[in-house]
């Protein structure tokens, strides 16, 4: 037995050995038959993902087309609509004009059977004597009858034709409207071939717009009804009070005219920086203007050339309204010492009405020698500039007033204004105006005169106006 053991062990050998080659190939054609099933697998993936796309893409084109197909037969039943519109207009004229025509030719026959009545009323007078002493006349009779019977033939037959014309024309009208409007959808459909992303983006577009138009919508409604609530509000304080300006500086205009030693007005549209200069003055900072809201007097004491000198600046002209507005607005015309016309440099219509403002100070003070200083202020705001500083000095020249340039953002050249008045107040006081009577010579017209050819002038880059007659920038001289 022990024999045995190892020829059989030796015989089961090769069994074994090709027992585990079988194995091994067995195993190797699966990993192969598992490695074509992946790759089957992966080109079915791709085929399904290709066909989903494709069919998303088809699904996406029709919807478009669909969308496309929709604008147009909006497009065309508002075309349609509109050519229908004005056919119908166009026909409604016509039967007002044929109704016209129709109510005249009423009338004439109206009047041709009145003169057929009075002449059948003639012809039974007249037939009592055809038999024997008017046949002549008679035979006029019946060739009168016959033409009016023949001018009643006419008048049927115009009728029948006016009606036939109408008829004619309104059919021409269809059939120049259904070409048109054929036309029209032709040229439609080709620019909406030709232009399909063009359309798309803009039915995107339209669609954004409409929600922020409905969202703007929604805030102005909202903004109404909060100036409803407002202006109620400021009736009902209108009603209750008084203007608190009026309580407070009523010392000011009415009781002590003389109480300050030099009152500044500052005058001007809204806008234009007639606060921010008077809080540049009064040295009020950015986090004091909570606190000082509704001011509108600033006084302070400025040391010029070694002399103290107090300045009131009325911060209170308002624009022009009615009743109580308008005596204050001749009030602030009258109370000041010297007068301060500002104008912003990016908006020309306050220099126009600064222009004004000292045509109406000049007619309120006629008799009287005042300073008046013409201010441009926001010289800061270089790219939004929109007057420019030779318009400013000749506006001066021709108005007989000084002029400068300001920024009360910047703090530039505001000391130098309020300095310049100072010094304007003591030259008038002190009487120093050598050359003023024969300046004051020059008629307004002149001066006008001067100053528009200048301004047409002012675009030529080899031009420069110069100021002439006197040193409007100078604020020390008069």
């Amino acid at each position: 037995m022990a024999a045995k053991g190892p020829g059989l062990s030796a015989a089961a050998e090769p069994k074994r050995r090709h027992l585990t080659k079988l194995k091994t190939k067995a195993i190797e054609e699966l990993k192969q038959c598992g490695d074509h099933l992946a790759k089957t697998n992966c080109w079915l993936m791709k085929d399904i993902r290709h066909t989903d796309d494709s069919t998303a893409k088809q699904a996406r084109d029709l919807l478009h087309q669909y969308e496309v197909y929709q604008m147009i037969e909006a497009m065309t039943q508002t075309i349609s609509q509109n050519q229908l519109d004005m056919a119908r207009a166009e026909l409604q004229e016509m039967e007002k004009t044929m109704e016209k025509n129709l109510g005249k030719l009423q009338q004439q026959l109206d009047e041709v059977t009145s003169k057929v009545q009075v002449l059948q009323d003639e012809l039974s007078t007249l037939r009592a004597y055809t038999e024997v002493q008017y046949l002549n006349q008679a035979m006029q009779i019946v060739l009168l009858l016959s033409n009016i019977q023949n001018l009643k033939k006419q008048q049927q037959d115009e009728i029948e034709e006016t009606e036939k014309m109408g008829q004619a024309i309104l059919e021409e009208l269809e059939k120049k409207a259904q070409l048109e409007q054929e036309e029209i959808l032709q040229k439609v459909v080709e620019e909406v071939l030709l232009h399909q992303d063009g359309l798309k983006q803009m039915v995107i577009n339209n669609h954004v717009l409409r929600r922020e138009i409905r969202r703007q919508k929604e805030i102005i409604k909202d903004l109404e009804e909060e100036i409803s609530e407002l202006k109620r509000s400021i009736q009902t304080l209108r009603q209750s009070a008084r203007d608190p300006r009026e309580m407070i500086f009523a010392d000011v205009f009415l009781h002590r005219p003389n109480c300050w030693e030099h009152r500044v007005v500052l005058l001007g549209d809204p806008g234009v920086g007639k606060t921010s200069l008077a809080n540049a003055f009064a040295g009020i900072q950015e986090r004091d203007l909570l606190e000082q809201h509704g001011e509108a007097a600033y006084e302070r004491t400025l040391l010029v050339d070694g002399e103290e000198t107090t300045l009131l600046v009325l911060d209170t002209w308002e624009p022009e309204r009615r009743g109580e507005e308008s005596w204050r607005r001749s009030q602030c015309l009258q109370v000041g010492n010297a007068y301060v016309i500002v104008y912003s440099i990016t908006d020309r219509s306050s220099f126009e009405s600064a222009s004004e403002l000292r045509i109406h100070l000049r007619r309120a003070r006629q008799a009287e020698d005042i300073p008046i200083i013409l201010v441009g202020n926001k010289s800061d705001l270089v790219r939004c500039r929109e007057v420019s500083i030779e318009e400013g000095r000749a506006c001066a020249v021709v108005f007989d007033c000084k002029f400068i340039e300001t920024s009360a953002a910047l703090q530039h050249n505001v000391d130098e204004l309020f300095e310049g008045v100072v010094r304007q107040l003591r030259l008038r006081r002190e009487g120093k105006e050598p050359a003023s009577s024969h300046r004051r010579k020059e008629s307004l017209t002149k001066r006008a005169r001067r100053f528009l050819d200048r301004m047409v002038a002012r675009n030529s880059s080899k031009v420069t106006l110069k100021a002439r007659s006197k040193s409007c920038h100078d604020l020390s001289v008069l």
